[in-house]
């Protein structure tokens, strides 16, 4: 994290516009009181977003989980990589941590720079930016030098509480839904509501090829007993499960039929799909596909694959606590 402080200090000194915004349950759980000052003192602008409250409310339950970096209004980067020094593999407190991002240039970086300002005056600022200002010229004009094979589509998606549309879940159940030959998925947590488990299964039922990865070092207990006991559903279905063996998954992906796939920051639980601010990019067709089933076959090479005999030989206390735990699958 200091190294990026360095390098950010560096380009604001050369005049660089920055701004840095994150999450406000991360400023509590890790960052310094004084943590935005500093930024500020380097040049660099700051927003926390939804300060925590020791007042309880409901809004306290919807926080930034999208992850978005723009530069120079010719790319973004999205995915599920959060800044921090597991996250790139410096520490490693659960293992090898795996996750995925992608970088679009085009007409979609339009799309990212409206997500950002959305959110960076969310908090009632009345200055207002003009989001053409931050949109570099020509990046609407296609790439000629693309072959007909290489080009494809990318439609970045976005969810929030404020507006109760439930895209992301639409999007997964949509790819489960119009898949023919497979569907692989990977996730961190695996807390699936009634709508998303029998829109996976039935996609396994009619003859998809349904691979699910999550990790087999958790960070967190609870939800991943939870994920395991969804386990018995899964398998007799006849979806295929594996859990990350070198450590944790963050990755959040979508991959199906080589014709379409979804790299984001939503999770398969119901904070990101009901409480959360989230973000995707959707690909359709082009290099970008088989780049992604790749990635997906290379991790699905280091992970065990778990039968149903596996999962019988989990502890019973473990199996009954993910089993009852269920019931608070809202709150994960």
């Amino acid at each position: 994290m200091d190294e990026l402080i360095g390098i950010l200090k560096e380009r604001a000194d050369s005049g660089v516009e920055i701004r840095f915004m994150y999450d406000g349950f991360c400023h509590a759980r890790s960052l310094p009181d004084d943590f935005p000052n500093q930024l500020k003192e380097l040049g660099i602008q700051v927003r926390v977003f939804e300060p925590l409250s020791p007042f309880l409310s409901t809004d306290q339950n919807n926080r930034d989980h999208r992850k978005i970096t723009i530069v120079d209004g010719e790319v973004a980067f999205t995915g599920g990589v959060n800044l921090a020094d597991e996250y790139v593999n410096f520490v490693h407190p659960y293992g090898h941590w795996k996750d995925v991002s992608v970088k679009v240039s085009g007409g979609a970086v339009k799309t990212f720079v409206v997500l950002f300002l959305q959110n960076w005056h969310l908090d009632g600022d009345k200055r207002k930016d003009v989001w053409e200002d931050y949109i570099a010229d020509g990046t609407d004009k296609p790439q000629e030098n693309q072959s007909a094979s290489e080009k494809g589509f990318v439609a970045p998606y976005a969810d929030s509480p404020n507006i109760p549309n439930d895209i992301g879940e639409t999007v997964y159940i949509d790819i489960l839904n119009q898949a023919n030959d497979y569907v692989w998925i990977m996730s961190p947590y695996l807390i699936l509501g009634s709508v998303m488990l029998k829109a996976i299964t039935y996609a396994a039922k009619r003859g998809v090829d349904v691979k699910i990865i999550i990790p087999h070092i958790p960070d967190k207990k609870i939800p991943f007993l939870i994920a395991r006991s969804f386990y018995p559903e899964l398998l007799q279905a006849g979806i295929k499960l594996y859990e990350y063996t070198p450590g944790f998954i963050h990755a959040k992906v979508f991959v199906s039929d080589d014709r379409v796939a979804t790299v984001g920051s939503f999770n398969m639980d119901y904070r990101s799909f009901y409480l959360h601010y989230e973000v995707g990019a959707l690909f359709t067709h082009g290099t970008v596909l088989k780049d992604i089933s790749n990635d997906y076959e290379n991790t699905r090479q280091e992970s065990q694959e778990i039968k149903l005999l596996d999962y019988k030989s989990f502890s019973f206390t473990s199996r009954t606590i993910g089993k009852v735990l269920r019931l608070l699958g809202p709150l994960m």
